[in-house]
């Protein structure tokens, strides 16, 4: 039995990839062209926002590149401590606790969000309609709250419906949840067997349109670089050839998430692909993790204090910033938009977003992740402990 050992330098993975899920919101609600990639919707004479969104720039913007990055690291990390323990228990407890461990905080933060609505707080639908971004910003969180209603949704709905009315990236939250528990059955299944390759092949065919897919392609990853497989190592010795995947992978990466009904996309450089960008991120992003597990020298840049501050409250940052952005951006826009430049009023509220964000993230992670991570190991380890 191997040890498990932390990959620290995932945690830089985790942090550029919930900065971009940030990056997309903030653009969408304030540069919605780099999104739409319409010129009638930029902020500037040039347009230069559409140009960058439908170019390799668009990548400081790829949230919904990361987003499956996220679901491919987490049936990575589930295979990974299969393979390294051996031990199916360990897999099932994981997956139970999974559960207790996001729910606290997305109880607490949907909670949150229903007591600023009925304050009035929310105010992206007036900051929309100043900034063009109606389609894109405006209508999130436009309709009567209910406490009850933001506590079931977060106890229950968006773990097995998509349900995300009170805080939009929780869709997010369905495949992160029902994912690891797929990836669960079939190593505690297959895990052991030859058969698992046939399982996996027929499951990436049934969900080859859809995020379930995300999750499989993290598994078999950890599947190939925990099973000591000849070809494996050998690739990974070609550090020539990882460089080059990376950053093909990259270019992948950023294809316009609009690119299926644009026809900006289809006479840019992008037009020479066929518009499967589903495909494009999942397949990119699990280029991208497997050359982080092999590239040492990628791997140091992605290591350090900062990263690792930062991934601690990565979960509470992604639940958090798109309630702020509604509330204190959007009325801090509102205040400013008829004395100050527009650009130098994205660049301050873009400052004062991200440092809110960190400052509640990190009391978000303190006060209620923590206790709710506290509390998913108690009742794991009664309730297992009881079937033992």
């Amino acid at each position: 039995m191997k040890q498990v050992e932390r990959l620290n330098y995932l945690n830089g993975i985790k942090v550029l990839s919930f900065l971009c899920v940030f990056h997309v919101h903030f653009f969408n609600a304030f540069y919605p062209a780099v999104y739409s990639l319409n010129p009638a919707d930029s902020h500037t004479e040039t347009g230069i926002e559409a140009m960058i969104g439908c170019s390799p720039l668009n990548l400081i913007s790829a949230g919904k590149f990361t987003v499956r990055l996220f679901l491919i690291l987490s049936g990575f990390f589930v295979a990974r401590k299969y393979f390294l323990t051996g031990k199916e228990r360990a897999i099932g407890e994981g997956a139970f606790k999974k559960y207790f461990r996001l729910v606290v905080p997305i109880l607490f933060v949907n909670v949150l969000a229903a007591v600023l609505m009925y304050a009035g707080c929310y105010k992206n639908a007036e900051a929309a309609a100043a900034a063009n971004s109606v389609t894109f910003f405006g209508s999130y969180n436009q309709f009567p709250p209910s406490i009850l209603g933001a506590a079931k949704e977060a106890l229950w709905d968006c773990f097995f419906s998509e349900a995300n009315t009170y805080n939009g990236p929780l869709w997010f939250i369905y495949y992160e949840f029902l994912g690891s528990l797929l990836v669960s059955a079939i190593l505690v299944l297959f895990g052991k067997s030859k058969a698992r390759y046939v399982v996996y092949g027929v499951s990436g065919l049934l969900l080859a349109r859809g995020d379930f897919l995300a999750p499989v392609c993290g598994m078999v990853l950890g599947d190939l670089l925990y099973n000591d497989y000849k070809w494996v190592k050998k690739l990974r010795e070609q550090k020539w050839l990882l460089w080059i995947g990376l950053f093909g992978a990259l270019l992948i990466a950023s294809y316009p998430p609009i690119g299926e009904y644009s026809q900006v996309v289809k006479q840019s450089v992008y037009g020479l692909f066929p518009a499967k960008v589903l495909l494009y991120y999942i397949g990119a992003g699990t280029i991208v993790l497997f050359c982080c597990c092999s590239l040492e020298k990628l791997q140091k840049v992605l290591t350090g204090k900062v990263f690792d501050f930062f991934c601690e409250i990565s979960y509470c940052f992604y639940l958090i910033h798109f309630p702020v952005l509604c509330t204190v951006s959007s009325v801090f826009y509102l205040w400013l938009k008829d004395s100050v430049n527009y650009h130098v009023l994205a660049l301050m509220n873009y400052i004062l977003t991200i440092a809110v964000c960190t400052g509640l993230s990190w009391l978000l992670h303190r006060f209620v992740e923590k206790p709710g991570i506290r509390l998913a190991e108690s009742v794991t380890k009664k309730l297992f402990q009881k079937g033992a």
